[in-house]
């Protein structure tokens, strides 16, 4: 299978949306959506996360990502939700994120971030903000 043929359905839905556990792209091959809550990854973040500029999910909750959220993320303008809570998540909450207008949720909560947060003015659909 390639990486668009990599998924489950999760055994909820919220407002009458599937969500999806695991990799989801769009009719062109794009990956849209990586789902892996509490699914035992480790390691940092890549750099490469980039590449995927139709990202709209990314749900990393309940992992073990540490360091820091990779300047390179700030491409990743379609992001709806940006789910990354109870990881170990260190350094700032980055100022790019204000650039993710289409953002509907984020989830910082229980990882390890230091400082204030960033002035976000332009998240204007956020419904669900979570940093506890």
């Amino acid at each position: 299978k390639n990486e668009c043929e990599w998924h489950d359905t999760l055994d909820y839905t919220e407002a009458e949306q599937v969500y999806y556990y695991g990799v989801a792209c769009d009719a062109q091959g794009r990956v849209t959506s990586i789902v892996m809550p509490n699914n035992g990854l480790e390691g940092t973040l890549p750099p490469e996360i980039a590449l995927l500029s139709n990202l709209r999910v990314l749900n990393l909750s309940e992992n073990r990502i540490y360091g820091e959220l990779p300047p390179t993320m700030s491409v990743l303008v379609h992001l709806e939700e940006a789910l990354f809570a109870m990881n170990d998540i260190s350094g700032t909450i980055p100022d790019y994120l204000d650039t993710f207008t289409n953002l509907r949720k984020l989830s910082l909560l229980d990882n390890m971030f230091t400082g204030t947060l960033p002035d976000l003015p332009n998240l204007r659909r956020l419904t669900h903000l979570d940093l506890s």
